[in-house]
This record gives structure tokens, C-alpha cells and sequence, in this order.
């Protein structure tokens, strides 16, 4: 029994042992169960910490892409060809239902855009008059949300502007819904589409019925659109036209502001910091298109929008505004320095060549002269005028400048322009007639005729003729020759038409003129060797020698303004034509100042001297050229017209008046008020400037028409193996804006 109980003794010893080493084993355990929940814990929360920062990468991703989709598109569209503008769009969204994708990483990285248009467009014009306008929707339709608003109460206000006609009520619409790809417009009154011509189809909406006065820039002053809602113009970058003057306006927003429709931030290219809209005056919103640009990055999404214009003002290469030239005219041929790029020469075999001349300020070794046209084998009958010798010849512009102008009309419809030209004499030539050719263009009955003289359109020469009788050698049509002997041998300006007519006979007719003066002899002061004073001294009078029957560098420069004037409810269109012309005499004369002034219709000028005589090109005077006529008129009772604004900067020009500006100026504009049969009656405005014309207005605009050129006419014979020439210098056209 002691035994069992000694024996007890260290078995009680040995389990609490054994207990403390189960304390210790639990105690691990639970330290390993802690230890594992703070692991789980730790993994589940760094775990949750990268998934986020994939996620947020990802979603700021995406919306670089959709960012990027945009500057990608917008790009597209601002670095093509105007004509191609569309099919900028198109590569970027076919219309298809999945769209295009682009991938930046394949598999990872890719973004999509939907180019929905405001605009639409018709098919090829039949020239038929029609108030059913059929047209389709490019891309993916009009965008989400499109409607046709209405004014606040209710009433219909929308306007349809169809190509180049007015913009017309529209009575009725079929498929104007968001995603619609073809629409039917019902018109309160007909419209025509020129033919062979697809017209974009432009929706236009009325301001309010008080006048508004806009600051540029700023969102104080908005302008105020009487519709009820922003769901047929871009909300954001939107674009749009006063056809009522031509002006072209960009702007920030557009937002509904209680009732109506404001647009913010207006701005334009020309100087002015304010302009006033008419009440009740309807805009026309430009080709624009709502962008929605999709993001993808590992299949997470990101939408961002935005809107493109296809032709605007604040684009990279805006089309050409005031003061600009566009962009295919270089200097290099618009100066003729060294080439005859600016010109189609396809037609004129050797009869126009880069010449050296001897002209006011020395030689210069870049002029384009016009030669041979006298001589046997280039002269050719009259067709007006059977048995009788003319020397004519005319030069259009180049396709790539002729391509520009058709660009700049195929965006807004309309084209107006300055072209400038100075001009020089041989000092032998007695007679000629030279200038530029305007709204000049094929007959399209004799379409790539061997010669230019199935061409048509306007002309504006400085002129000295013989007299205007069948038995005259001078070589110039006597239809262009302002009737009546004491006209005869007198520098004249000259303004007139061809037409060709259904025979194929080129026919011509003179619209206007003024006498310059008697350039008769070499050396001559025109105040006082010439009894009674010649009404141009600068223009016929003493210069660098030699001395020629014209002013050396007389500059010619007519101005062509697309025109829509409603009378009676009726709207016409019609050319606007103004002739200014300049020198670069350094001499003044009795009563004939150098001083610069605002009025436009005296005599009174700067010289306006040639390129080549300016820094930068080898000379020594202040760049001045081209340095163009005001884009604006500020007009005195309408009968007296002034330079705008900047007294110091334009005034280099006479604008010719039939009411020249006293005293002393007797350069008289005198209008043709008995046309020849088939030629329409002028109308001189009441500016006493401004010649208003109907013939070859710019309803359409077919590709390959020359528009403008330079002409020369007259006995240019070869004199003992000198060539007799005139010759042109300095050739610069100006697009011009609406302000």
C-alpha cells in the first residue's frame, strides 16, 4: 500500500507537467489563429488596395483614350483638305453598329468615336425648283437627344438653308429624331440645287425681336436665340453664320436659360470687340458634328464628347478671312519672283514669259509679260467685227489657286474677293489694254475649247486705244472702247463683260470707264504740260526713267462681293463690283498731294510702291505690300465713301466714284446705261462706287473654274527684234470675311 502511495506521488507531479505543456500548446495555437487572422486580414486588405489602384488606373485611363479618340478626330478633320473634311469623318466612324475600334495596345488599350452631324446633305442637284428636300445623315445619325425646337410658345421657326440658296421656313419634317440617317424636309416655298451639285442641308433659327449687342469673348453679353431648346445645335464649339452680312461666329456654350436658348462666348476674326445682331435675324449653324469618344482600358469604359466643325474660323488652318491671303497662293507666284505658278499657261503656248523690266525704283527681273499678241500668226479676226485684226489674250489662274477659291465657296456658298495687280508699258507701246479677268469661267456650252477666248466674265484694264472705228490698227475689240472722239488716246479705266453666246461668239460690251489722262510723250509734267491738268497726274505723269504710256507698277484692284439683297420679299443675288487702282510715283504734282487721307474717292494717296523695293527683299522701303483696301466703308450719307476706322493704313488707293471727292479730283466713273442686246443693264449704287451686276453670279461652283485672270490686248508687234510687252507684277488675292 505505501508503495501504491509512494508511487502516487510522482504521478501527480508528472500530469501537472503535463498540463502546463497543453497551456503552452494552446497558447501557440492561439497565437498562430491570431497571427493567421491578422495575416488573412493584412493580404485581404493590401489585396483590396491593389485591385483599387487597378481599378482607378484603369478608369483614368480610359479616359485619356476617349480624350485622345477626340484630339484624334478633331485632328483628322482640321489637317484634311477642305473637301475631304467628310471623309475624315467617316474613316473615324462608318456608321456601322459596333463602330471602328482603334487599338492603342491590342487586347488592352483601345477607344472608339460616334460622330453624329447636325447637318445633312442632299444628293446631286437636278436644277429643279422643289420644297421636298430628300437629304441623309453621315456617320451615326443626328446625335442623342435631337429635335427640332420651337419658339417658346410653341410656334414653328425653324429654317432650312439648302446649298447656296436662302435659308426657307421649313412647313414639315420626316426622320428628324436622334439617330435618324435620312430626314425629308417639307419647305414653305421651293428651293433649287444646282446641278450635278450635292448641298449640305443647314438648320438656321431665329435671335429675338430686339437688336443685341455682343462683347467678344465674353459670356456677360450673350446672345439670345428665340427657340425653347439646345437639341439641334451643338451644346459646346459651335459655329454659326448672319447671312444677312456674311459674318462668321464661333462660340463657347450654348444653354437653355429659362425660355430660351443663349449662346456664350461669341467670337470672330475680325477686330472690332462688339457687334450688334439685328432682331429677329436668322442663324445658320455651320457642319458641325457632336463627337462621343469611348475609352477602353482592360474592358473598363470611359465616355467623353466634344463637337467639330468641318470649316472653322479657329481651326489650325482657318479658311481666309479679312487681311489674309489663302494659303495656295505663295508668295513666290502670286509675285511671279522667278516663275508663273500662279497661272494656267495650258493655252497660251509662248505668249507669256518671265521678263526682266526697267521700272519705277531700277529693274526688276520678275514680271510676267504678255508678248506676240500682234503679230501674224497669233492674232485672229474679230468674231464680233468681220475683216478686222485683234490681239487678245487672257490667262487664268492656277487649278491649285482656282481649287482654293472653289473650297472656300463649297464651305459658306458665296465668294468675294480682292485681286490686285500692278502693270507696266513698253516705252514704244502706243495702244493696249490689260487687267485682271473676274468671275471668269469656261462657257459651259464650249467647254476646253483650244483658246481662252470662250471664256467669260468680267474685265477691268487700264486702256489707251487709237479710235473705235472699223479701219483702226490698235488691235483692241472696238466693243470694250468707251464710244466717242474725245475719249481717243486717253489713259482710260475701263471696266467690261464678255459673254460667249449660243453661236460660240465671244461678245463683249463695256460696263464703265474713267479718263486718267494723256500719257502722250516721254518726260511731261501733267499739271503743267497739259492744259487742262490730267484728272490722274500720278498715274500719266513724270517717274524713274524711262517713261512709258503707263505709270510703271500702277496697281489695279477690283473688288467682287457675293451679294443676297431682298426686295419685296424677293431676294437676288448679285455681284458687287468696286475698282480701285494705285501707283508708285514718288513725284506729286499741282494740287495732287502724297498725304494719306480717310476718304476713299479723292486722288489724294500714298504711293504705293512694289514689293520688290521693299525690306526683307532686297530693298530699302517699309513692307507695305500687299496692303489692301478696308474691308469696311464708313459711308457719309451714302454718297461719299471713307476708309474705316484706320486713317493711316489704307489709303494708298482711289476708289473710283462717278462722284469724285472735291477738289480737284475729276476722275469720273460713268456707267453704260445702253448696253449692247443681250447684255443686262448695271446698276451704279448710290455709294457712286459700287457697280451692281446679275450676270455669272456664283450659283454653283464646278470643279475646274478659273474665276479669275490676267488679260492683255492690243498691237503687240516685235519691233526690230524687240519684243513689244506689257507686263505684270506683284498678282495677291484677298478672301474676304462679312465685317
Amino acid at each position: 500500500m505505501k508503495q501504491i502511495t509512494r508511487l502516487s506521488g510522482p504521478s501527480s507531479v508528472m500530469k501537472a507537467g503535463k498540463r502546463r505543456q497543453g497551456s503552452i500548446l494552446v497558447f501557440l495555437i492561439v497565437l498562430m489563429v491570431i497571427f493567421t487572422s491578422l495575416g488573412v486580414g493584412m493580404v485581404s486588405m493590401f489585396g483590396s488596395s491593389v485591385l483599387s489602384a487597378f481599378a482607378t488606373n484603369s478608369v483614368r485611363r480610359a479616359g485619356y483614350l476617349a480624350e485622345s479618340g477626340l484630339r484624334y478626330t478633331i485632328s483628322e478633320v482640321r489637317n484634311a483638305a477642305a473637301a475631304a473634311r467628310e471623309t475624315a469623318l467617316t474613316n473615324v466612324d462608318d456608321g456601322s453598329i459596333a463602330g471602328i475600334w482603334f487599338n492603342v495596345f491590342p487586347g488592352i488599350s483601345r477607344f472608339r468615336v460616334r460622330v453624329y452631324p447636325y447637318w445633312s446633305k442632299t444628293a446631286a442637284g437636278t436644277g429643279v425648283a422643289t420644297n421636298v428636300i430628300t437629304a441623309t445623315v453621315p456617320n451615326s445619325g443626328f446625335p442623342p437627344g435631337f429635335a427640332i425646337p420651337t419658339a417658346p410658345g410653341g410656334a414653328a421657326v425653324a429654317q432650312l438653308q439648302v446649298g447656296p440658296n436662302n435659308a426657307v421656313g421649313i412647313s414639315n419634317v420626316a426622320g428628324g429624331i436622334a439617330g435618324s440617317k435620312a430626314v425629308t424636309y417639307t419647305l414653305a416655298s421651293a428651293v433649287t440645287i444646282p446641278v450635278g451639285i450635292a448641298a449640305f442641308a443647314n438648320l438656321a433659327f431665329p435671335t429675338t425681336n430686339a437688336s443685341q449687342t455682343i462683347t467678344k469673348g465674353s459670356t456677360a453679353t450673350p446672345l439670345v436665340l428665340n427657340i425653347n431648346a439646345v437639341t439641334a445645335i451643338p451644346q459646346k464649339n459651335g459655329e454659326f453664320i448672319d447671312t444677312t452680312s456674311g459674318s462668321l461666329y464661333t462660340y463657347r456654350t450654348a444653354r437653355l436659360v429659362g425660355a430660351t436658348v443663349q449662346l456664350e462666348n461669341i467670337t470672330w476674326s475680325a477686330a472690332s470687340a462688339t457687334t450688334t445682331i439685328p432682331a429677329n435675324t436668322y442663324l445658320v449653324f455651320s457642319q458641325t458634328a457632336w463627337l462621343d469618344a469611348t475609352g477602353e482600358q482592360l474592358q473598363t469604359q470611359k465616355v467623353q464628347t466634344d463637337s467639330v466643325t468641318l470649316f472653322s474660323a479657329t481651326s489650325p488652318a482657318p479658311p481666309a478671312g479679312p487681311n489674309q491671303t489663302p494659303p495656295a497662293l505663295p508668295a513666290n507666284a502670286s509675285g511671279f519672283s522667278g516663275n508663273l505658278d500662279a497661272l494656267d499657261l495650258s493655252k497660251s503656248g509662248d505668249r507669256v514669259v518671265i521678263q526682266g523690266y526697267i521700272a519705277t525704283g531700277g529693274t526688276h527681273s520678275y514680271w510676267a509679260a504678255f508678248q506676240h499678241l500682234g503679230e501674224a500668226s497669233y492674232r485672229f479676226e474679230d468674231p464680233e467685227e468681220a475683216g478686222r485684226w485683234i490681239g487678245y489674250h487672257a490667262t487664268p489662274i492656277s487649278t491649285a489657286i482656282s481649287d482654293n477659291l472653289r473650297n472656300f465657296w463649297m464651305q459658306y456658298y458665296t465668294l468675294s474677293y480682292d485681286v490686285q495687280i500692278k502693270l507696266g508699258w513698253d516705252l514704244n507701246l502706243d495702244y493696249a489694254a490689260q487687267g485682271l479677268t473676274v468671275r471668269w469661267h469656261e462657257s459651259p456650252d464650249f467647254h476646253d475649247a483650244a483658246s481662252y477666248q470662250y471664256y467669260q466674265g468680267y474685265g477691268i484694264s487700264f486702256m489707251r486705244y487709237k479710235d473705235d472705228n472699223h479701219g483702226s490698227n490698235d488691235m483692241i475689240p472696238n466693243t470694250i472702247k468707251p464710244p466717242g472722239n474725245s475719249l481717243n488716246k486717253n489713259l482710260l479705266l475701263v471696266l467690261w463683260e464678255q459673254k460667249v453666246n449660243a453661236s460660240g461668239v465671244p461678245t463683249k460690251d463695256w460696263l464703265a470707264y474713267a479718263v486718267l489722262g494723256d500719257p502722250t510723250g516721254g518726260y511731261h509734267n501733267p499739271a503743267t504740260m497739259r492744259n487742262p491738268a490730267d484728272p490722274d497726274q500720278k498715274i500719266t505723269g513724270y517717274q524713274v526713267w524711262p517713261d512709258g504710256r503707263l505709270n510703271d507698277n500702277a496697281t489695279l484692284v477690283l473688288r467682287v462681293e457675293d451679294k443676297f439683297v431682298t426686295t419685296g420679299g424677293v431676294t437676288t443675288r448679285y455681284n458687287d463690283i468696286k475698282a480701285f487702282y494705285g501707283d508708285a510715283s514718288e513725284y506729286t504734282f499741282q494740287n495732287d498731294s502724297r498725304t494719306r487721307d480717310r476718304i476713299a474717292t479723292n486722288k489724294q494717296r500714298a504711293r504705293y510702291y512694289p514689293k520688290w523695293l521693299e525690306t526683307g527683299e532686297g530693298g530699302t522701303l517699309a513692307p507695305i505690300n500687299p496692303q489692301w483696301p478696308s474691308n469696311q466703308f464708313g459711308l457719309n450719307g451714302n454718297t461719299v465713301a471713307y476708309w474705316y476706322n484706320n486713317l493711316t493704313t489704307y489709303d494708298y488707293f482711289s476708289l473710283t466714284s462717278s462722284a469724285p471727292t472735291a477738289p480737284y479730283n475729276t476722275v469720273t466713273w460713268v456707267a453704260n446705261n445702253s448696253p449692247r442686246t443681250g447684255f443686262s443693264a448695271v446698276n451704279l449704287l448710290p455709294d457712286n462706287s459700287t457697280i451692281r451686276t446679275s450676270d455669272f453670279v456664283l450659283d454653283s461652283f464646278p470643279s475646274g473654274r478659273k474665276e479669275i485672270g490676267l488679260f492683255a490686248m492690243g498691237n503687240l508687234y516685235t519691233s526690230g527684234g524687240y519684243p513689244i510687252t506689257v507686263a505684270f507684277d506683284d498678282f495677291y488675292i484677298q478672301m474676304l470675311g462679312g465685317y
